[in-house]
């Protein structure tokens, strides 16, 4: 019997994610790591890779640092500490004499309060030859620092640069062409830019071709190639090359190893990686590489909920929920759903609704639990539109309307949820908002039961 048919099963709740689908993969300039809610089930939580972190341009930040490392450099051979660039500086004397290396130099330590003459100054040098400075202008430009900011003049810039053999300039030129800032999009071109940085060793540029190489984007499709490139950095130490490299041998292809896939993500956790520490606790949870271990399972969960991941919060309050390596505390399931929904996790909106919808934790509330629903199905949540149309069909809490709740459930068949085909299959058999076809609902109720739902296996077994 269908949830419909019962009357009394209110919306599931499921723990991070509950569909199979492809990893989720970090690149350069996001971080979006692969959840799970079952041994060997790995899915992203989006396709626009999630969470942006830019406080500055990556090429401007390295360009600094080495700039400013040679600025130091050039101060203590003199014995003593860079002074501000004021004019009895004797560095700005031998910028205003014609040095342009050493108007770069400047620039990198003008740069944080006086970003206006930096650019000036960065202007000299890379007119005058100097490479390093040509791209520092390009990641000021892209971020708009000290000058209007322009993907054009960033583009130029980095081509210069990138053309002087400075792998951080093709990395940086690399990204635009990929996203298509400031020129055409073309991601063939964006890969054989990654390739040559990567070679000379700009380790972020490995990362992303990685990612182009496991994807098929721009370049044939090779997830052993993915994988050498996303080991090269991590072995430079680039945390999210870990990351990527654990995901490689999590996932199908001939090159798992789940046990080197939980050495990757322990080093990355350990190192800060907080999206390595959730998905890190999905192993331990499942007992995939590693033996499975419920507290060590919560205990990362938790470090990753509070280091601001709120998906890991999601699986967090499910443990509590159901009293997995952490007491029953229902409060705590209520407080980190919401947290998670708050954040824009759809499956906490979903889960937050089942619980109002069954009055555990809450008060009972069919109308905040359809809105819940609503809201993580318009996010993407197959579940959420499954649950919200169980709502319609019976009109609790919306308007009844058997149509829509057939709605509802193609679309979350469609989007991989099992529960939703389920659905969709009772609807079928009983011409609830749809035209009665039995055969429909069978090959409905197959896929189902072929998804792993008991509930359809039993029904077509009748």
């Amino acid at each position: 019997m269908s949830r419909h048919q019962s009357g009394n099963q209110t919306g599931h709740l499921i723990v991070v994610p509950a569909t199979r689908a492809a990893p989720g993969w970090i690149d350069g300039e996001a971080r979006l790591p692969f959840a799970s809610g079952g041994p060997g089930v790995y899915i992203s939580r989006s396709r626009n890779w999630g969470y942006r972190v830019r406080v500055r341009s990556r090429v401007v930040a390295l360009v600094l640092s080495v700039s400013l490392a040679q600025a130091c450099a050039h101060q203590a051979v003199r014995g003593r500490a860079p002074e501000s660039a004021g004019s009895a500086d004797p560095l700005v004397l031998r910028c205003e004499s014609g040095d342009s290396h050493v108007c770069g130099l400047l620039a990198a330590r003008l740069v944080e309060r006086d970003p206006e003459r930096a650019v000036a100054l960065y202007d000299r040098a890379c007119a005058d030859g100097e490479m390093i400075a040509c791209a520092a202008l390009g990641g000021l430009h892209e971020e708009g620092r000290g000058v209007t900011q322009s993907f054009e003049a960033a583009v130029r810039f980095y081509e210069r640069a990138c053309r002087g053999e400075i792998a951080i300039a093709c990395y940086g030129l690399g990204r635009l062409v990929r996203r298509g800032d400031g020129v055409e999009r073309a991601p063939a071109r964006a890969a054989g830019l990654f390739d040559g940085a990567c070679r000379r060793g700009e380790a972020r540029a490995c990362l992303d071709q990685g990612l182009m190489v496991q994807r098929g984007e721009g370049v044939a499709q090779d997830l052993e190639r993915a994988l050498e490139l996303f080991t090269r950095a991590c072995d430079a130490e680039l945390l999210e090359g870990c990351h990527n490299a654990a995901l490689v041998h999590l996932s199908l292809g001939g090159l798992e190893d789940p046990a080197h896939a939980v050495d990757l993500l322990h080093r990355a956790c350990s190192s800060g990686l907080t999206g390595a520490c959730f998905d890190l606790g999905i192993l331990y949870e499942h007992g995939r590489g590693v033996r499975r271990d419920l507290v060590t399972a919560t205990t990362l969960y938790r470090r990753a909920c509070d280091e601001s991941e709120p998906r890991a919060c999601v699986n967090l309050a499910v443990a509590y929920l159901e009293g997995w390596g952490v007491p029953r505390d229902l409060d705590q399931t209520v407080l980190l759903l919401r947290r998670a929904c708050d954040q824009g996790i759809a499956r906490g909106c979903a889960n937050l609704g089942a619980l109002y919808e069954s009055g555990r934790g809450v008060g009972q509330d069919d109308a905040e639990a359809a809105a819940l629903y609503s809201r993580a199905c318009d996010a993407g949540e197959t579940l959420g539109c499954a649950n919200l149309g169980t709502l319609y069909a019976r009109g609790r809490g919306v308007g009844q309307d058997e149509r829509r709740a057939v709605q509802l459930y193609q679309q979350s068949c469609d989007g991989g949820e099992m529960r939703g085909c389920l659905d969709l299959g009772s609807a079928y058999e009983r011409g609830a908002g749809v035209e009665a076809d039995p055969a429909r609902a069978q090959e409905l109720y197959r896929m189902a039961c072929q998804g792993g739902l008991e509930d359809a296996c039993a029904l077509l077994a009748r």
